[in-house]
């Protein structure tokens, strides 16, 4: 396997996945009339974010180790 593609693939998915729930987040804040909706979406959002930040770092991480 080709380990620079995979370390490229881990930060683009993050990146993805992050700006898509934050899209949710912002989707969540405008439809304020259901706010028990808005406040899951909002719960799911934060925990996607976080799983794509993880998946950024883990990326970058193996970037740095592959140039070394």
């Amino acid at each position: 396997m080709n380990e620079d593609a995979d370390a490229l693939a881990l930060l683009i998915g993050g990146l993805i996945i992050s700006l898509l729930m934050f899209g949710i987040i912002i989707f969540a804040i405008i439809n304020v009339v259901k706010i028990g909706q808005a406040v899951l979406m909002f719960g799911l959002a934060i925990l996607a974010i976080g799983g794509g930040v993880y998946l950024i770092r883990r990326g970058w991480k193996e970037v740095q180790e592959v140039k070394q």
